[in-house]
């Protein structure tokens, strides 16, 4: 996981999540910063059948509508990301 590095002109990851069940899931990605050990995370619906597009974009500009997140827009962060919620209980 790579955002805003070394600024939000900068590298950064897009990670898409497909739900491959048969209802829409609310899922939460929490991102660790290795730097600081710092939390935040992003949280969105995706529908059955589709797929959704996380980070990007959404950590330097204000999220789409649906898209909240706590992360601080544009701040840096380099470490990993992991799926740390799944309404629908879907595996991916």
């Amino acid at each position: 996981m790579n955002s805003n590095n070394p600024n939000s002109t900068g590298w950064r990851t897009a990670i898409s999540v497909f739900n491959l069940g048969t209802v829409d899931s609310n899922v939460t990605i929490t991102y660790l910063n290795a730097k600081d050990g710092a939390t935040c995370t992003e949280t969105s619906s995706v529908p059955h059948g589709a797929a959704k597009v996380f980070a990007g974009n959404n950590l330097i500009n204000t999220p789409p509508a649906g898209v909240t997140s706590t992360c601080t827009l544009g701040k840096t962060i380099i470490g990993s990301a992991y799926i740390s919620g799944n309404s629908a209980s879907h595996l991916w």
